[in-house]
This record gives C-alpha cells, sequence and structure tokens, in this order.
C-alpha cells in the first residue's frame, strides 16, 4: 500500500509533464505491474539526482534490479529507531544472523541519523521500521552541518 501511495505521490509530481505529452492509462496494471512501474520511475528520479532525495520506504531492496547500485548520503526520516542492513547477495540475505556487510542502527539512542551507504550491484538492502532518504553521495560535504542537499 505505502509504494502504491509512492507512486501516485510520483504521478502527482509529474501531472505537469502531462499537459506535454499523455500519460499511459495504468488503471489496468496489476500491483506486481505497479510496483515495478514505480520503481523504474524511483530509478529515474534517483538518475535525475533530485535536490529533495527520493524517500524509500522499509522493506527488502536488490541493488541493480530495485534500486540503482551507488554510493548515498542516507537520512533516517525518523529518530524512532529501526536498522539498515547491507548483505553481499541474495544468499547472504536468506542466511541471516552476522552475514552482512554493514549495518546500520538508526535513531537517536544510536547517535545515527544520517550516513554513507555504499551500495554495489547484487547487494540486498533491508530497511526496518524506518524509511531513508537516498542523496548522490557526492563527497564529505554533504555532512556539513546545515547543508541542505
Amino acid at each position: 500500500m505505502k509504494k502504491l501511495i509512492t507512486l501516485l505521490m510520483i504521478l502527482v509530481l509529474l501531472l505537469p509533464a502531462a499537459v506535454l505529452a499523455d500519460l499511459p492509462d495504468i488503471s489496468g496494471l496489476t500491483d506486481e505491474e505497479l510496483l515495478h512501474l514505480d520503481w523504474q520511475i524511483q530509478a529515474i528520479l534517483y538518475e535525475h539526482q533530485l535536490e529533495d532525495g527520493v524517500l524509500v520506504p522499509q522493506g527488502t531492496y536488490v541493488a541493480g534490479a530495485d534500486i540503482p547500485a551507488g554510493e548515498y548520503r542516507a537520512d533516517a526520516v525518523s529518530d524512532v529507531g529501526g536498522s539498515v542492513t547491507v548483505y553481499k547477495d541474495y544468499d547472504s540475505y536468506q542466511k541471516g544472523g552476522l552475514n552482512y556487510l554493514e549495518e546500520f542502527l538508526l535513531g537517536e539512542m544510536w547517535g545515527t541519523l544520517t550516513f554513507r551507504l555504499k551500495i554495489e550491484e547484487g547487494n540486498v538492502l533491508v530497511i526496518r521500521s524506518n524509511s531513508l532518504r537516498l542523496y548522490f553521495y557526492h563527497g564529505l560535504m554533504d555532512f556539513q552541518e546545515g547543508k541542505k542537499q
């Protein structure tokens, strides 16, 4: 449901472009097709490096398939906690336990609200109990206090 809401929000943002081009009718698409379309739109938005970043809700994502591989500045959307885990591949993710490459514990209690996130093709990104806003990583300047990406 959250992904469908995200898709609808993206479509509302793209509505001015509808004046210039006809939008396809997506009302007959299945949930799976809508989710796939949502991630295609998200990938395009990543590539455009939107100033406001891209919101990625909690879930499991494969780099290169669901989300573009790359380096990001990641901001936790809220300070309520949660975690972000990066696994080498889907097999490592399936095994669970300590088979991860990196893990970030989010929230004020852990002191982590903004961090550098690097995901390579095939890595599995798991976001639990929070959402992230991702920005393309431009170096240490991204972490200067008060700098708006």
